[in-house]
């Protein structure tokens, strides 16, 4: 994992998978996925939601590591595909729980509801002299504080701010008509053996899809 990290590695995913914690632990972090002070919240933003996956951010090894403006449904997917996505389907709503005082997230407000301007484009994908790392104009950079909870659509543009005390944690739930549910590894949700408030919390329940 460390040589993982030396090489690049911004995030770590899957966090609940079983190899990476041990059972207690596990069920630790499922206990607090599903605690109301959150769970209010996801409530709020998803009917009926079910979980799907988490990551952990962080500042890259290398302090010099460019950072890159990107939308989460970029990767894999057409144009056509993408500007699809944004007006059409789930929202892609990330749950942010800051672990330090942070400031590690610049992203442009609104464009989770529209297409890229022509700069922004050529950003993104590396255009016309543009680099991803580039800045862009209208960006918003996060600073949040322990305790609050940032909730933001992966659609729209957005970058790791590196540098900056970047620490947090990410959960992820999605509809439980959604199709990303489909992408859900049974590894990564709570076992048999664990108490039955948390192995049949409809949060985790709704997540296996038939």
């Amino acid at each position: 994992m460390e040589r993982v990290y030396q090489q690049k590695a911004i995030n770590s995913a899957y966090l609940t998978r079983r190899s990476y914690l041990e059972d207690k632990e596990r069920e630790v972090l499922f206990t607090s996925i599903v605690d109301s002070s959150l769970l209010n919240i996801v409530e709020h933003y998803i009917p009926a939601p079910a979980f799907l996956n988490t990551q952990l951010f962080f500042d890259p090894y290398n302090p010099h590591q460019p950072n890159y403006w990107h939308r989460d449904i970029q990767y894999g997917q057409s144009d056509e595909v993408q500007k699809k996505a944004i007006t059409q389907g789930d929202i892609m709503p990330h749950f942010r729980i800051p672990i330090v005082d942070e400031t590690g997230l610049e992203l442009i407000p609104g464009s989770h509801k529209r297409w890229d301007t022509d700069n922004e484009y050529n950003t993104r994908m590396a255009l016309h002299g543009r680099k991803p790392s580039d800045n862009l104009a209208n960006a918003k950079a996060i600073s949040l504080k322990r305790g609050d909870v940032l909730v933001f659509s992966a659609k729209m543009l957005h970058r790791g701010k590196y540098g900056h005390q970047r620490f947090a944690f990410d959960v992820l739930f999605a509809n439980e008509q959604s199709s990303y549910l489909n992408s859900v590894s049974k590894d990564c949700l709570p076992s048999h053996d664990m108490p039955d408030s948390i192995r049949r919390h409809p949060v985790y329940v709704r997540s296996i899809k038939s």
